[in-house]
């Protein structure tokens, strides 16, 4: 990795096609950037240049869902937003999304959620745009859904005169961007073992990625790291990745992988 590219934080989708093309050694384009995100393998971003209309919330459990009475009024209908639909819906772990009153503003670095809401069906919209293939003409009743480093997420909101309304696609002068640390994660799918000894090489990486785990937790317990109010493990993966941003088996995309097992190794 070059010098420059450690001080960044992200690149254009155009910089990192070109950047990929050479490490991978091997062509790519923006529509493989889409379809990588849209499978899971890719978070793509965006850098919102001026304030952006979004309805914040709180992501809650089951148990804190608001719900209405029906028009009926014999039962109560939920209002809240399930982020997880392609999950099992489990009262226990499922995450719910209570949106404020109000509508807020967003500004600067958010990365797209695809969980839930229209982002998916956005980028599919892009993908088909850069085809040959016949342009995607549905729409979404959720708007696009973006989160940050620290645990937050918002619905982004447009509005048509006296009226606002969630929106499913982007403002025209934001921008789509990837984090240097999501297209690292991504090079790091690609290097698969070809060999006894390179197999042997990548668990000892994985033994190491758990030992700096290990130590960065043990930096929050006894203070060294300024790291606090978080009351979830989302909020502390979020906290601990913008902490050690650059050290290698700290990413938010590996401790949102490690982390969980742990928890299950003593269930």
């Amino acid at each position: 990795m070059s010098k420059l590219l450690k001080l960044k934080k992200w690149l254009s989708l155009d910089d990192t096609v070109v950047y990929l093309s050479k490490i991978l050694e091997e062509p790519v384009s923006t529509i493989d950037l889409y379809q990588l995100a849209i499978d899971g393998h890719l978070v793509l971003s965006v850098h919102f240049i001026n304030p952006c209309k979004a309805r914040t919330g709180e992501v809650v459990g089951f148990k804190d869902i608001q719900t209405v009475p029906s028009l009926s009024g014999d039962e109560l209908v939920c209002i809240s937003t399930w982020l997880d639909e392609e999950k099992e819906l489990d009262p226990k772990t499922s995450r719910f999304f209570n949106g404020n009153k109000g509508i807020s503003y967003l500004d600067g670095l958010w990365d797209l959620y695809l969980g839930v809401g229209a982002a998916n069906l956005y980028l599919r919209s892009l993908r088909q745009l850069e085809s040959t293939e016949s342009n995607i003409t549905s729409t979404h009743l959720d708007g696009i859904f973006v989160t940050n480093e620290t645990g937050d997420y918002a619905e982004l909101y447009n509005n048509d005169g006296e009226y606002e309304y969630p929106t499913n696609t982007l403002p025209s002068d934001s921008k789509l961007v990837i984090r240097v640390s999501s297209m690292q994660d991504l090079i790091k799918l690609t290097e698969e073992p070809d060999s006894k000894s390179n197999s042997t090489a990548i668990d000892q990486r994985i033994e190491t990625s758990y030992q700096r785990i290990i130590a960065a937790l043990l930096s929050v317990i006894d203070g060294t790291a300024p790291i606090n109010g978080y009351v979830n493990d989302r909020q502390l993966i979020a906290k601990l990745a913008e902490h050690y941003a650059g050290y290698s088996g700290l990413s938010k995309r590996n401790l949102e992988k490690r982390l969980p097992e742990c928890r299950k190794s003593i269930d």
